[in-house]
């Protein structure tokens, strides 16, 4: 809580100087959603292998956040808060040192492309692909940041926190790198992140890790775009071997979609994903998916989903993770439906 308190404070001090900033956005949104799969609920009605539209047979918020970003030649600084989580989703603040060169620090998202670079509006799906589960999702830390060209931008940063920022502590370092290229070939962007060190949570041994991610995303025509995902990862001690030796576990993953726009209001997407995590949870996937999605305004949605997801593993019974009708098996039909809004509100301030 006190690094919460300690950024925010951070981001209010720096619109003290509101006057050198050419531009102060204000945005947000919320999705809401009803999620469902043949699986029999046991307990608490959380659906396994879902980062979000994670609950069963209820409505429920996926995000609710808003967020202020200021820019100048000088400065810049964004503020994001999460409602539906009740905490800082991103703080940061970040200082010109020469014409093209940056120092920055605070929360920011993670360095690793994909689907969580963006949120339920911008994303092609409501729903996060298999390949996603191992995502990091935040990181706190001080780095660099240099942008070649109007295009191109690089930034590296020393991070100081857990995995998947689970109670950021002085315990675990890493350090995480992105290139971003917009335009590396017209209406296409490619970007390439990567998150390496010892990393652990508040009461868990240090162990090297390595995640990279590749994203190239954009449009083949006017009405058809794509995006394209994949991901490596390492594990120090992720298993113990048959001669009782700690092993290094690798997890990859893949994800493709597509997404086909009839008109201004009306599109339709498809998402095909893999993901092989063998190594750490003896599990390997496949997921299917497909959506409808409508568009009443520029600034809201209504998304219909239906998906397949199948597992499989080295020992069979193993693959058989849904309870369906009192008999395990490998795998589920899933479908869910989704609406939100979001906004943006620009008010431009002048150089004093």
């Amino acid at each position: 809580m006190r690094k919460y308190l300690l950024l925010a404070v951070m981001f209010v001090a720096s619109l003290t100087s509101v006057k050198a900033a050419t531009e102060f956005t204000i945005s947000g949104g919320m999705d809401t959603y009803y999620a469902t799969d043949n699986a029999t609920i046991k307990g608490v009605p959380i659906r396994d292998f879902a980062t979000n539209n994670a609950l069963k047979d209820r409505f429920a918020l996926n995000n609710a956040i808003i967020g202020a970003n200021a820019n100048s030649d000088f400065w810049k600084a964004t503020f994001i808060f999460d409602g539906y989580h009740n905490s800082i989703a991103n703080a940061n603040l970040a200082f010109n040192l020469s014409e093209d060169l940056w120092i920055e620090g605070g929360y920011f998202f993670q360095n690793v492309p994909g689907e969580y670079d963006y949120y339920s509006w911008n994303n092609y799906f409501t729903s996060y692909s298999l390949a996603s589960q191992l995502y990091p999702t935040r990181e706190l830390g001080i780095g660099l940041a240099y942008n070649f060209d109007v295009n191109t931008r690089l930034n590296v940063r020393v991070v100081n926190s857990g995995w998947q920022d689970d109670g950021d502590n002085n315990r675990s370092k890493s350090v995480s790198a992105r290139l971003d290229m917009h335009e590396i070939v017209p209406n296409w962007k490619l970007s390439i992140g990567t998150i390496v060190g010892n990393e652990a949570g508040m009461t868990e041994p240090e162990a090297f890790q390595t995640f990279t991610a590749v994203d190239f995303r954009g449009r083949f025509t006017r009405e058809l775009e794509g995006a394209f995902t994949a991901q490596f990862g390492t594990w120090n001690d992720a298993y113990i071997d048959d001669n009782g030796e700690h092993q290094m576990g690798i997890m990859y993953g893949l994800t493709a979609q597509a997404r086909y726009h009839f008109s201004k209001k009306f599109n339709a997407a498809a998402r095909l994903s893999y993901c092989d995590n063998q190594d750490l949870n003896d599990l390997a996937g496949l997921e299917i998916g497909a959506n409808i999605e409508y568009r009443p305004t520029s600034f809201s949605f209504m998304r219909l989903e239906v998906g397949y997801l199948t597992m499989s593993s080295e020992n069979e019974h193993h693959a058989k993770v849904f309870l369906i009708d009192d008999k395990y098996e490998a795998s589920r039909m899933q479908a869910a439906i989704s609406a939100g809004i979001y906004f943006d509100i620009y008010r431009y301030i002048s150089e004093q």
